[in-house]
Formats: C-alpha cells, structure tokens, sequence
C-alpha cells in the first residue's frame, strides 16, 4: 500500500490501522474455570471506535477470580460486543470461548491487578549447541497475554489515492483478502505464538 522507498511523500498508506488494545481478558476462576473480565474505562474506548452503546447489566454482585472473590459493577453477554462489532454476528465465529459466558466488569484499578496477575510468563534460553549448555546471556523471558483475549481496534480508510494503490477501488476489502482471518504477529509461530484471528 506504501513505497518502500524514500518516497513517502508519493505513498502515504490509505488505510490507518489504529492501535489494539485487551477489551476482554480472560483469567483462571476458583468457581468458573475462567471467566472474562473487562472495565468501564475499556467499554468506553470499545464504544466510541464503534460507535455503539454496549448494553450492561449494573449490579452489585462478586466472581471468583483465582482464589479472590472480587466484586464487580456488573455484568455483559459478550454477544453485545459482538453485535457492536458487526449485526448479526455469532459469538460462535468470533472465539469459541466466548460460548455461554458473562462478562464480569470490574473497577479501573482492580481490572489491572489482575490482567497482571493473568499475564503468561516464560523463562526462555538458547543453547550453546557445541557445549550443550545455556549459552552465556541467552536467558530471558517472555510475556503473553492468554489464549482467548479479545481485542478491539480499527481500520480506517482514507479518501486520497497514491500512485501504489489506484488499481485498488476498496483498500480495506483487499486488505481483507490478503490477510484473510489469522494474522501472526511477533515472529513467534514456530513456538505457535502471536496468532490473532481477525473479525472485519
């Protein structure tokens, strides 16, 4: 969509992605197995990209989270988000954990303690293969979001044409058909990390 060149200025990409960011976290429960747990603060980011109200079922009540039992401001079905996303969407076509869930919403300052807590991290090294031992400051770690977090973001197309893409009439339509619904991002796939499916 861009040149590779210095010619930025000829090229400026049609479509801007925006950031992502966790609009539903899914962490281990005492009761539930897991459960998904959002904010205030990141239902309202959600509705202004899209525009939409999300519905929520205000109430106090509480949900185990690890061994806490934390309380909530209420709950959501995630079909809402998914139906902010695109009408008529299953929750079934966007992840399969999303099946027979709720949404708990917690505080702002309580939701981050445990997206914390709920981060996958791994001790990782690298062999020296000549002395079959970890080679000298080949020690890291790692940090994952888990499997099943759900992120929302845009893709917004501009109303100008470059000379890259004038045989392309809908940016965002080949953009879609290029990468299709999985993307792998971070270059960690042959560890079969980074994968994201993509809902349009």
């Amino acid at each position: 969509m861009g040149p590779d060149t210095a010619e930025t200025e000829k090229g400026a990409s049609r479509l801007v992605f925006s950031d992502l960011y966790p609009l539903l976290f899914p962490i281990s429960s005492l009761e539930e197995g897991y459960v998904y747990i959002t904010s205030p603060l990141l239902l309202q980011k959600f509705e202004s990209l899209v525009g939409k109200e999300i519905k929520v079922n205000k109430g106090k009540g509480k949900v185990s989270i690890g061994l806490d039992l934390v309380e909530v401001l209420g709950t959501l079905d995630p079909l809402e988000i998914v139906g902010a996303i695109k009408e008529g969407l299953s929750a079934d076509s966007v992840h399969p954990f999303l099946r027979g869930k709720k949404v708990y919403v917690l505080e702002d300052s309580k939701l981050i303690y445990y997206m914390e807590k709920g981060l996958v991290r791994l001790t990782r090294i690298r062999l020296d293969k000549a002395k079959k031992t970890v080679a000298k400051g080949a020690l890291w770690t790692e940090e994952y979001v888990p499997h099943g977090t759900i992120f929302g973001g845009l893709v917004v197309e501009r109303a100008w044409d470059n000379p890259y893409c004038k045989d392309c009439n809908d940016c965002t339509s080949f953009v879609k058909e290029k990468l299709g619904e999985v993307l792998i991002l971070g270059g960690k796939e042959t560890v079969g990390k980074g994968m994201v499916k993509v809902v349009w």
